[in-house]
Order: C-alpha cells, then sequence, then structure tokens
C-alpha cells in the first residue's frame, strides 16, 4: 500500500505521509517525498485563441490590451506586453494563447542566455514556459526538449510540486531558471511578460 499510494498518487501521498513511526513511538523525520513536476497550466487550463485579437496583432503589431509586436533576437515574431505591476503567470499564459503565442522557452543554453540577455533587463522578472520532470531531467511541456542542466538556479531540488518558471530581478544569478509554488501564483507579479510565436521543432531543423 505504501509503495502503491506513493507511486501512483504521489501528491496525495504526500500530504497524508507527515511523520514514520517505529514500533518504540519515537517520532523520525518526515519522510522526503519526490512529487514529479507536471505541465499544471497545459493540464488545466484551456489554452484559447482569440481571433479577434490575433487579426489585430497581426495587422497592427499592437493590440486593444496594450503592448506591441517585434523582431526578436532568434528573428521570429514576440509580443511585449504593456508595463504593469499585476502580471501574473496565469494572466500572461492566457494572453500568449488569446494570440496563438507561448510563453519562451529555449532548447540550448546558448539559446536562453540570448533570449536572457534580450528581455531581462536589470530591473524586471520574467515568466518562461512550463516544464515537467521525468526520470531523465527536466523537460518543456510544450515540445517535450529536455533543459540544458546549467539553466536551472538550484536545478529545481526545492520545487518537487507544481510550479513555474521565471528568472530574477537584477539577474542574480545570471543566466538560471528560478522555480515558485503554483500556490504563490497570484502573490508574484512582473511588469513585462513576453510571448514567442510558435515553430514546430521539427520544422525548425530542416
Amino acid at each position: 500500500m505504501y509503495m502503491c499510494g506513493k507511486r501512483e498518487a504521489p501528491v496525495v501521498f504526500g500530504k497524508v505521509v507527515v511523520y514514520k513511526f517505529r514500533i518504540d513511538g519515537y517520532v523520525y523525520p518526515p519522510v522526503k517525498i519526490e512529487v514529479p513536476r507536471i505541465c499544471n497550466m497545459n493540464q488545466n487550463v484551456d489554452c484559447r485563441q482569440n481571433r479577434t485579437m490575433m487579426n489585430e496583432f497581426y495587422t497592427t503589431k499592437a493590440t486593444s490590451f496594450g503592448g506591441t509586436a517585434f523582431t526578436g533576437w532568434d528573428g521570429k515574431l514576440w509580443y511585449k506586453s504593456e508595463w504593469a505591476l499585476n502580471h501574473t503567470y496565469e494572466y500572461a499564459y492566457k494572453s500568449c494563447c488569446a494570440l496563438n503565442m507561448y510563453l519562451p522557452i529555449t532548447t540550448t543554453f546558448d539559446e536562453f542566455k540570448k533570449l536572457y540577455d534580450s528581455i531581462n533587463g536589470s530591473t524586471v522578472d520574467n515568466y518562461y514556459g512550463e516544464t515537467y520532470s521525468n526520470p531523465e531531467g527536466e523537460r518543456w511541456c510544450r515540445n517535450d526538449a529536455k533543459l540544458h542542466v546549467d539553466m536551472t538556479a538550484d536545478n529545481f531540488s526545492l520545487s518537487h510540486e507544481r510550479s513555474f518558471l521565471y528568472t530574477r530581478r537584477g539577474g542574480k544569478p545570471l543566466y538560471k531558471l528560478t522555480t515558485l509554488m503554483f500556490s504563490h501564483m497570484f502573490d508574484t507579479r512582473v511588469n513585462y511578460f513576453y510571448c514567442e510565436s510558435y515553430v514546430d521543432p521539427n520544422e525548425a531543423q530542416k
């Protein structure tokens, strides 16, 4: 029962099992539970396109809810939101979906550094696409590509539950993704967020 619960329902199991006991009644530290990270937004939030907003954006290079289009470091079309103090991760995710775009991801560490240099600056935090964990490591939810280990600030060792990714204000540490639990999602805000247009990884390799 112990192993089945840990394997088949790790999140629930982690909430139930708090302490382990021996027959002598001595209380030991909590059992360490490794809960796989999942694609929370991708699995639980509809990514809905808004044709009116898309037509407006691709025609005028702007949107009625603010923000503008620009050509990114990779030559693709990007969206930069308007400046505000209240952009949550969920809002950024849904806004990118409305434009048929996505929160940014990269397939190599070199690409990540170029992206970081182009959007992070010295005074802003930024959101990135979701990842999930499997026995081989951390992977992007959008294209199943494996993250380069040098991208992570803590190797995500503190995030055994659902979490989202961002880079910290001021670039400390430089060129590193950081995780934050979804329970803090509505308490975490960024001044800007960015969306990238989608390119099929198989097409990009041709």
